[in-house]
């Protein structure tokens, strides 16, 4: 059996590789050149990440947290400087307490915005990261060491002279292929690693984006335009959950409310009625306007059963009207 499988041996050697595996293995030479191609290109395109308006944007969130910022600075420097001494008491603060702490905490979301805002920037600065980098890189050398190995094999068909030849293009297959796998766990752990820094951007932009919301919550913002008619509050109080601070009207759009519809007339009132005001301050001037709201519950005026009624007014800017004054309405009845 020696000599038979020797002889098989001396046949395939003398026989040398067939065409049609000489056609394949110069198939898998062609593909692998192709694949190299291909992962150069990727690789160009993952390393040319940053646009010069990526920058630009973040140069300017770089600004704006920097303005947001120093202005919350000289706030609670406001508060620290209101602070004074006063003779066997020591040092008396009158903003602290509620108003030091919510400044407090926006200086402090506000800091953490710009820090978050200047990394962004930096990162855009410096394009892509050593682990992107490695990650873009790894593609084109798993298609060289595959290229690598093709040939490789082809060279192992091609050398049928000596038992040497083939065992020395057989080692080549083997480190051909180890390559390869060397190649991809490397490419397997560069990618790690950049999923792991992407995660860490997710992360600090959600951690922007709560600081920006918990800053945004300190702010006080009108729910229409309007202009502030009358200030409840002034600078240094302190300022409870549901206090109002301020009165805004607008002025843009004037509403009469009645005390006095009884409920025999109500019957006989709808809503979009067409109504005539006279405003005692004014008795020279008839404004219309349009019934928009009827109580559904009465109140007890003097004695008689009343429902109030709201009344929006037609266009009357150029009468001045103030808020208080009262108003004479006659209401178009159903009947």
């Amino acid at each position: 059996s020696g000599v038979v499988a020797a002889e098989a041996k001396l046949a395939l050697i003398i026989a040398g590789p067939r065409s049609e595996e000489i056609a394949a293995a110069e198939a898998n030479i062609r593909a692998a050149e192709s694949a190299i191609g291909q992962a150069a290109g990727n690789r160009d395109v993952a390393l040319d990440v940053t646009s010069v308006a990526d920058i630009f944007a973040a140069e300017a969130n770089v600004a704006q947290a920097l303005s947001e910022l120093r202005l919350l600075e000289e706030e609670y420097q406001t508060i620290l400087d209101t602070c004074f001494e006063v003779p066997g008491e020591g040092e008396i603060c009158p903003l602290f307490g509620p108003t030091e702490e919510t400044t407090r905490e926006q200086l402090a979301a506000a800091r953490a915005t710009y820090e978050a805002a200047l990394q962004a920037l930096e990162a855009a600065k410096q394009g892509p990261t050593a682990a992107q980098q490695r990650a873009a890189s790894g593609g084109v050398s798993v298609a060289f060491a595959n290229r690598n190995a093709a040939e490789a094999r082809l060279e192992l068909l091609m050398a049928g002279a000596t038992p040497e030849e083939i065992a020395i293009a057989e080692l080549g297959v083997r480190q051909a292929e180890a390559g390869v796998e060397l190649a991809q766990a490397e490419l397997a752990a560069a990618e790690a690693a950049v999923q792991q820094a992407e995660a860490a951007v997710v992360q600090a932009q959600a951690n922007e984006a709560t600081a920006q919301a918990a800053l945004d919550r300190t702010a006080l913002r009108a729910p229409y335009d309007g202009e502030i008619s009358r200030i409840d509050a002034s600078v240094g109080q302190l300022i409870d959950s549901g206090m109002p601070v301020l009165m805004l009207a607008d002025f843009d759009r004037w509403r009469v409310k009645t005390t006095d519809l009884t409920e025999v007339d109500v019957a006989s009132v709808s809503q979009g009625a067409a109504v005539e005001v006279r405003l005692d301050a004014i008795s020279n001037d008839l404004i219309s306007g349009v019934v928009t709201k009827i109580a559904l519950v009465a109140d007890t005026s003097l004695g008689d059963v009343a429902y109030q009624t709201e009344i929006l007014l037609d266009q009357a800017q150029d009468l001045p009207i103030r808020w208080g004054m009262t108003a004479f309405v006659e209401i178009e009845s159903n009947e």
